[in-house]
């Protein structure tokens, strides 16, 4: 597969193979199980491990590495980082150590991907229900200035992401639509509103991706339905003619 690293006769080609090779060639003389079982493992990083854990379309033109120690190459096509990995900070991939979702996603902000190559990545991560909210909003805080919105703010950067990627859309023009409109128009239009492509796609979404914040957006997206049928209701009720009221007439 490169120099030094062969594959075994009958083993069938994998997307893997080149980074496999050159995961191999960093530490030849050293067996793959060996490699695992150590403390601090040459792990796929970057790019190359946002391409092993199939998120976004960003273009993996090298091969990156991240380790604990100094390690060099002579390879043009790989790029080595280095700093300590923590035991939750890799996973292992088709018999590769690899940094986890999370890590890789905090190593691309760290590294000033472009927004809307992080933007894909970050909804595909959120998708595959590999990490949530929560646990992204706070990788991305300390590079929210640098992606244009207030400091420390991951959860503003959070949002912008997933909007430009398209994600939070539908729940978004749900949410504006019914709950910017005042009682008695939310009363009249209440059917549009339940039945609207933005609603139903509100609640596609929420079942597929069980992110926390969706979750939230998509039962407020149920209290707003709910409470535009009781504007309904109460705005038929005040329209009904008022009882006069009278005299108690005796039943005797």
């Amino acid at each position: 597969m490169t120099h030094g690293v062969y594959r075994v006769t009958g083993t069938p080609p994998s997307p893997l193979d080149g980074i496999r090779a050159a995961w191999l060639a960093l530490d030849p003389d050293r067996r793959t199980s060996e490699r695992l079982r150590g403390k601090d493992p040459i792990a796929v990083s970057h790019r190359s491990a946002a391409a092993v854990h199939e998120l976004g379309d960003l273009e993996a033109d090298r091969f990156e590495f991240t380790s604990g120690t100094r390690k060099q190459t002579r390879r043009p096509d790989t790029r080595l980082h280095r700093y300590e990995l923590n035991s939750g900070d890799w996973t292992t991939v088709d018999g590769l150590p690899v940094t986890s979702v999370l890590r890789t996603v905090a190593d691309l902000a760290a590294s000033h991907v472009d927004g809307g190559h992080l933007a894909s990545v970050v909804r595909d991560a959120l998708i595959r229900r590999e990490v949530d909210d929560q646990q992204l909003s706070a990788v991305l805080r300390r590079h929210a200035q640098h992606y244009g919105v207030r400091m420390g703010d991951g959860e503003a950067l959070l949002a912008r992401f997933l909007q430009e990627s398209g994600i939070s859309a539908p729940i978004g023009r749900a949410v504006e639509l019914a709950g910017t409109m005042p009682v008695a128009p939310a009363a009249q239009r209440t059917e549009e509103i339940v039945n609207s492509p933005a609603m139903k796609a509100a609640e596609e979404l929420a079942r597929w991706v069980q992110s926390p914040a969706i979750q939230r957006l998509a039962a407020e997206s149920r209290e707003i339905a709910e409470m535009s049928r009781l504007a309904q209701t109460i705005s038929k009720a005040t329209k009904r003619p008022k009882r006069k009221v009278g005299k108690q007439e005796n039943s005797s």
